[in-house]
């Protein structure tokens, strides 16, 4: 299932040794643990109901103590929305939270990077290294993305599940990427099929 966010980020300095980066960024003292005080139930327990499973976590999130300058671009259903500005104003989603307020129970993963979109384009002009990373993931990869965010200076990040276009070896030609990163807890062998 969907990595809880604070565990996720617990995890971005293995990462980013595993992708030879610092992970210097990550230390607890460069970020903020906010506790939202909303409580997330996952796809299954909301599936069965409360009366056979309570199971629910209290969503959490990091914010950073460093600025930031950041312009994301998320594209889905044939549109694009484009967010300028700081990390929480970029690749968090904190309004989503307020669109809640009724409801107890949100979607863990759509404060970060919007949960899921097609494609993101995601670009740092503070970002801890000049390098450019293409980024294969679906919404389960949501919380690695937008902390991954500081440490890269350009981020595409493409859900193979509804990239229509398929030309991925010609992306992958043409852009010049520095790292390129696979982002999945499952997918049919199809969706690695490229053109």
């Amino acid at each position: 299932h969907h990595y809880k966010i604070e565990y996720a980020f617990s995890q971005m300095p293995l990462i980013a040794n595993f992708l030879n980066m610092s992970d210097s960024v990550y230390v607890p003292s460069n970020w903020t643990l906010i506790n939202t005080g909303k409580e997330f139930k996952g796809s299954l327990s909301v599936q069965i109901g409360d009366k056979y499973s309570n199971l629910k976590d209290t969503l959490y999130y990091y914010a950073p103590n460093f600025p930031t300058h950041i312009k994301a671009d998320y594209y889905s259903n044939n549109c694009i929305t484009r967010r300028i500005g700081d990390f929480r104003q970029t690749v968090l989603f904190e309004e989503y939270l307020a669109s809640v307020e009724k409801s107890r129970y949100t979607n863990l993963y759509m404060i970060c990077s919007l949960g899921t979109s097609t494609m993101q384009k995601i670009y740092n002009e503070e970002a801890c290294s000049n390098q450019k990373v293409l980024i294969f993931a679906d919404s389960f990869g949501a919380p690695i993305i937008s902390y991954l965010s500081v440490l890269f200076k350009e981020i595409n990040v493409i859900d193979l599940r509804g990239y229509k276009k398929r030309n991925i070896k010609e992306l992958i030609c043409n852009e010049n990427y520095d790292k390129i990163v696979c982002i999945y807890n499952t997918g049919s062998e199809e969706m690695f099929i490229f053109d």
